[in-house]
Protein backbone atom coordinates (compact mmCIF):
# COMPACT_ATOMS: atom_id res chain seq x y z
CA UNK A 1 0.00 0.00 0.00
CA UNK A 2 1.69 3.48 -0.81
CA UNK A 3 1.54 5.95 1.98
CA UNK A 4 -0.77 8.96 0.72
CA UNK A 5 1.10 13.10 2.27
CA UNK A 6 -1.24 14.90 4.21
CA UNK A 7 -1.90 18.10 3.49
CA UNK A 8 -0.59 21.08 2.32
CA UNK A 9 0.46 19.27 -0.65
CA UNK A 10 1.99 20.67 -3.78
CA UNK A 11 -0.01 19.98 -7.18
CA UNK A 12 1.98 20.62 -10.51
CA UNK A 13 1.74 19.59 -14.06
CA UNK A 14 4.61 16.89 -14.91
CA UNK A 15 5.66 18.38 -17.63
CA UNK A 16 5.72 22.28 -16.97
CA UNK A 17 8.09 24.64 -16.45
CA UNK A 18 8.04 28.27 -14.97
CA UNK A 19 5.41 27.08 -12.54
CA UNK A 20 2.86 27.25 -14.76
CA UNK A 21 -0.22 25.53 -12.92
CA UNK A 22 1.15 24.64 -9.62
CA UNK A 23 -0.96 25.20 -6.64
CA UNK A 24 -0.22 25.05 -3.24
CA UNK A 25 -3.45 22.88 -1.58
CA UNK A 26 -3.91 23.34 2.23
CA UNK A 27 -6.93 21.58 2.33
CA UNK A 28 -9.61 19.01 0.46
CA UNK A 29 -12.20 22.03 -0.61
CA UNK A 30 -8.58 23.65 -2.85
CA UNK A 31 -8.16 20.26 -3.85
CA UNK A 32 -10.78 20.53 -7.28
CA UNK A 33 -9.40 24.05 -8.03
CA UNK A 34 -5.56 22.79 -8.04
CA UNK A 35 -6.13 19.92 -10.35
CA UNK A 36 -8.23 21.92 -12.69
CA UNK A 37 -5.58 24.44 -12.88
CA UNK A 38 -2.91 21.61 -13.09
CA UNK A 39 -4.81 20.36 -15.92
CA UNK A 40 -4.60 23.28 -18.28
CA UNK A 41 -0.97 22.90 -18.64
CA UNK A 42 -0.95 18.85 -18.60
CA UNK A 43 -2.30 15.63 -18.88
CA UNK A 44 -0.49 14.33 -15.81
CA UNK A 45 -0.23 15.74 -12.47
CA UNK A 46 2.47 15.19 -9.39
CA UNK A 47 0.98 15.73 -6.10
CA UNK A 48 3.62 15.89 -3.40
CA UNK A 49 4.21 16.88 0.32
CA UNK A 50 4.23 20.40 0.24
CA UNK A 51 7.84 21.76 1.66
CA UNK A 52 8.48 25.25 2.76
CA UNK A 53 12.34 25.99 3.30
CA UNK A 54 15.18 27.22 0.97
CA UNK A 55 14.34 27.36 -2.84
CA UNK A 56 17.76 26.61 -4.62
CA UNK A 57 17.98 26.58 -8.16
CA UNK A 58 20.94 24.68 -9.48
CA UNK A 59 22.15 24.99 -13.27
CA UNK A 60 24.42 21.63 -14.11
CA UNK A 61 26.73 21.86 -17.71
CA UNK A 62 28.14 18.59 -19.67
CA UNK A 63 31.72 19.01 -20.15
CA UNK A 64 34.18 16.36 -21.68
CA UNK A 65 35.27 15.47 -18.20
CA UNK A 66 31.20 15.27 -17.08
CA UNK A 67 28.58 17.10 -15.39
CA UNK A 68 29.93 20.64 -13.68
CA UNK A 69 27.46 22.49 -10.99
CA UNK A 70 27.22 26.18 -11.46
CA UNK A 71 27.47 28.45 -8.40
CA UNK A 72 23.73 27.70 -6.74
CA UNK A 73 21.50 30.23 -6.63
CA UNK A 74 18.75 30.97 -3.76
CA UNK A 75 15.41 32.10 -4.74
CA UNK A 76 13.71 34.58 -2.15
CA UNK A 77 10.21 35.82 -2.84
CA UNK A 78 7.33 37.25 -0.97
CA UNK A 79 5.13 34.20 -1.63
CA UNK A 80 5.22 31.29 -3.50
CA UNK A 81 7.60 30.81 -6.28
CA UNK A 82 5.37 30.63 -8.79
CA UNK A 83 5.23 32.19 -12.79
CA UNK A 84 3.89 35.43 -11.52
CA UNK A 85 7.13 36.01 -9.03
CA UNK A 86 9.59 34.55 -11.68
CA UNK A 87 9.08 37.42 -14.18
CA UNK A 88 7.51 40.47 -12.37
CA UNK A 89 9.86 42.86 -10.99
CA UNK A 90 10.42 43.17 -7.46
CA UNK A 91 8.94 40.05 -6.28
CA UNK A 92 11.84 37.75 -6.13
CA UNK A 93 15.44 38.15 -5.13
CA UNK A 94 18.03 36.01 -6.18
CA UNK A 95 21.45 35.12 -4.34
CA UNK A 96 24.62 32.78 -5.32
CA UNK A 97 25.48 30.99 -2.85
CA UNK A 98 23.89 33.06 -0.07
CA UNK A 99 24.45 32.12 3.76
CA UNK A 100 24.52 28.54 2.45
CA UNK A 101 26.45 26.36 4.56
CA UNK A 102 29.07 23.76 2.73
CA UNK A 103 27.10 20.82 3.69
CA UNK A 104 24.08 21.82 2.31
CA UNK A 105 25.89 23.07 -1.02
CA UNK A 106 27.19 20.12 -1.30
CA UNK A 107 24.27 18.21 -0.87
CA UNK A 108 22.43 20.19 -3.83
CA UNK A 109 24.88 19.84 -5.88
CA UNK A 110 24.87 16.00 -4.92
CA UNK A 111 21.20 16.21 -5.75
CA UNK A 112 21.13 17.92 -9.03
CA UNK A 113 23.94 15.96 -10.85
CA UNK A 114 22.17 12.71 -11.28
CA UNK A 115 19.43 14.15 -13.13
CA UNK A 116 21.16 14.09 -16.55
CA UNK A 117 21.73 10.50 -16.34
CA UNK A 118 18.31 9.89 -15.10
CA UNK A 119 16.01 11.80 -16.97
CA UNK A 120 19.05 11.71 -20.75
CA UNK A 121 19.66 15.41 -20.56
CA UNK A 122 22.48 17.16 -22.57
CA UNK A 123 24.25 20.19 -22.38
CA UNK A 124 22.87 22.47 -19.67
CA UNK A 125 19.48 21.66 -17.44
CA UNK A 126 18.34 23.38 -14.58
CA UNK A 127 17.67 21.85 -11.34
CA UNK A 128 15.15 23.40 -8.65
CA UNK A 129 15.38 22.29 -5.10
CA UNK A 130 13.68 22.80 -1.67
CA UNK A 131 16.67 22.55 0.79
CA UNK A 132 14.73 21.52 4.19
CA UNK A 133 16.82 22.66 7.59
CA UNK A 134 18.08 19.43 7.58
CA UNK A 135 20.20 20.15 4.68
CA UNK A 136 17.77 17.25 2.62
CA UNK A 137 16.95 18.71 -1.23
CA UNK A 138 13.35 17.45 -1.92
CA UNK A 139 13.45 17.53 -6.12
CA UNK A 140 10.95 20.39 -7.59
CA UNK A 141 11.39 18.64 -11.46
Amino acid sequence: MVSQPGFPLVVKPAPGSSALGVSIVSDQADFARAMVSCFTYGATALISQFVSDTELAVSVVSTEEGPVALPIVEIVTDRLYDFDARYSSGRTQYFTLAGLSPQALASATSSALPTRDTLGLQHIWPTDLILSANASPSSLR
